[in-house]
């Protein structure tokens, strides 16, 4: 077992040692131009990450055996993008291949990719059309020892950005996404989907939004074997809003959203609908808030089992802090139905996410914590736990450098067939990041 450590051991040293080096050597070579988002082609980011991870035989449907005590793992991904920008138009494309596996399992090694994109057009002043699309095609591996993304709330030191998200659209704050999806769908899945919509500007305080979209997430587990953790094997959702925001003055604002989901599964197909209105404000210089609140329905077709049908409750609140060091961010959500194929009755969600660092320094903290929880329907309860806690460090302006701790967990209530999943997860990552420069990164002389 004390061989499994060497790897990982004399990367940390190198990366310690030689680190440091390396990104002053890039301070010196440049200050970040070539990269800094115009148009043309990119290299946004090259990740490596090696790490130990602890889970059960039967925890993600590793097979062979593989699950069995702990592993030491490696990964390593590029961000690769083109975007084009010109008067009313604007286009991006990125692509990201990364590598995961097991160190000691050639078995266990994967090849995965991720590809988006946007355009957008504004074809007046007061109107804008997007379209977006994505597809992954990754393996569990990949979801279990891909490095987190330090949750990078701290905007060069102004609250207001933060604030008027959480205000505007708290459904886009950072991390507020549930780690459930990827431990449902076997050891390898796919996913694709697009949106598209329409933005009317009324006026500096009056918008109006719709949108609608597709998405289909699949098993694509190709042995089959006694402990393979296939919940769902295929889910498709289509949905589609209506949003109005208006802004009561320069702190407050207030909204109203309309928007229906359909899903169809295994489980069965089910129609969610919700009906909201919020009020969002900050609270002082740093402080900020928003609630929400309104009634859900549900309606079920052809289903395994019972779902509790008609309306119910709907519930959002989100609350934030930011200065120059740090910012943190804690949200509660609960909407009827969910997006995953099991035809629940609610999905109840509460997250939290805090980063510290202070200014003119290099050495900086990241945390985050949540559960997801959805109730009623054929599968009766599921619920996640997730964290992350972690120590980053800038090394020069363009490096990054993150030892993280990391534990998930999922239940199925009452028992199934399919067995709890859970993890410890640590991990060193080394990133480079050519824009980080050009963000808010250290100077030459941080500490």
């Amino acid at each position: 077992m004390k061989k499994n450590f060497v790897a990982p051991v004399a990367f940390a040293v190198l990366i310690m040692v030689v680190a440091p080096m390396i990104g002053h050597a890039q301070t010196l070579i440049g200050n970040g131009q070539a990269n800094s988002g115009a148009n043309g082609l990119h290299v946004y980011q090259v990740t490596g990450s090696t790490g130990y991870s602890s889970y059960g035989e039967q925890a993600v449907s590793l097979g062979d055996g593989a699950g069995v005590g702990g592993q030491v793992y490696t990964w390593a991904a590029i961000s690769l993008g083109f975007a084009h920008q010109k008067g009313n138009h604007t286009f991006r494309i990125n692509y990201t291949p990364s590598y995961s596996g097991i160190v000691e399992n050639t078995k266990l090694q994967s090849f995965n990719q991720n590809m988006s994109f946007e355009l957008r057009e504004r074809l007046k002043p007061q109107w804008t059309f997007y379209i977006r699309g994505s597809v992954d095609d990754s393996s569990v591996q990949q979801f279990l020892f891909r490095p987190g993304s330090a949750s990078q709330l701290i905007t060069d030191g102004q609250p207001d950005q933060l604030a008027s998200t959480v205000i505007g659209a708290p459904s886009e704050v950072v991390a507020v996404n549930s780690p459930l999806q990827n431990t449902i769908y076997g050891r390898r899945m796919l996913t694709f989907g697009g949106q598209t919509g329409i933005r009317y500007r009324y006026s500096p305080r009056l918008s109006i939004s719709a949108g609608g979209g597709f998405s289909q997430t699949q098993s694509r587990d190709k042995e089959q074997s006694t402990i393979t953790r296939t919940v769902v094997p295929r889910s498709r959702v289509v949905e589609g809003s209506l949003d109005v925001a208006y802004s009561l003055d320069a702190r407050s604002a207030i909204g109203v959203s309309a928007a229906t989901i359909n899903t169809d599964s295994a489980f069965g197909n089910a129609q969610f609908s919700t009906f909201t209105g919020s009020y969002g404000r900050k609270l002082g210089m740093h402080w900020f808030g928003q609630v929400a609140g309104g009634v859900g329905t549900v309606q079920t077709g052809k289903t395994l089992g019972s779902t509790p049908t008609g309306a119910s409750r709907v519930l959002g609140a989100s609350f934030g802090y930011q200065d120059s060091s740090q910012a943190f961010v804690v949200s509660y959500n609960r909407t009827v139905g969910d997006t995953y194929g099991f035809v629940a009755g609610s999905t109840t969600g509460f997250i939290g996410t805090w980063n510290y660092r202070r200014p003119g320094t290099a050495w900086g903290l990241v945390a985050s914590g949540g559960q997801q929880e959805l109730k009623g329907g054929p599968v009766g309860g599921f619920t996640t736990w997730h964290s992350t806690a972690g120590l980053t460090r800038v090394l020069g302006r363009q490096f990054n450098l993150s030892v993280e701790y990391a534990y998930l967990r999922d239940a199925i209530r009452p028992k199934s067939a399919f067995d709890d999943f859970e993890t410890h997860i640590i991990r060193l990552t080394v990133s480079w990041i050519p824009l980080l420069g050009e963000i808010g990164g250290p100077t030459k002389g941080t500490r």
